[in-house]
C-alpha cells in the first residue's frame, strides 16, 4: 500500500508549503479510492487528501458506513488527520494507516481514537 501511496505524491499540489500528503480509502467490498491535498495561497480553499479521497468514494455512489480502512502517506511528521470527516462516514471500529514517507514503519489507530 506503501508505494501506491508514494505514486500518488506525485499528483499533489503544495507549492506554498510543500506539504504533501496521499490517502487511500478502501470501501468494504476493497475498491480503493485516491485522494491527494491540493494546497494554494488562499487556505481556506484548499482541498486535503482524507477528504478528496472520501469524496471520490462518495462522487462513486458509496455511503456512510461503506468504508473499511483509509492509508495515509505524508512527508510531514507534524500532520494533522482530518478527523471529522472520517469519523463522517467511517465506523468507530475502522482502522486508520499513517505512514511516513521517510520511515518504515506505520501507525494504526481506530477511527474513534482520532
Amino acid at each position: 500500500m506503501k508505494q501506491k501511496l508514494i505514486k500518488l505524491l506525485d499528483n499533489c499540489y503544495s507549492e506554498i508549503d510543500k506539504f504533501k500528503c496521499s490517502v487511500i480509502t478502501v470501501t468494504n467490498d476493497n475498491k480503493e479510492f485516491n485522494g491527494v491535498n491540493i494546497k494554494n495561497s488562499v487556505y481556506r480553499d484548499s482541498i486535503y487528501a482524507e477528504v478528496s479521497s472520501i469524496t471520490n468514494a462518495v462522487s462513486n455512489g458509496y455511503k456512510k458506513g461503506d468504508f473499511k480502512s483509509m492509508h495515509i502517506l505524508t512527508n510531514s511528521d507534524n500532520y494533522k488527520i482530518c478527523s471529522e470527516i472520517i469519523k463522517e462516514f467511517f465506523d468507530s471500529d475502522k482502522l486508520i494507516y499513517i505512514y511516513l514517507l521517510n520511515s518504515d514503519g506505520v501507525k494504526i489507530m481506530r477511527v474513534a481514537d482520532l
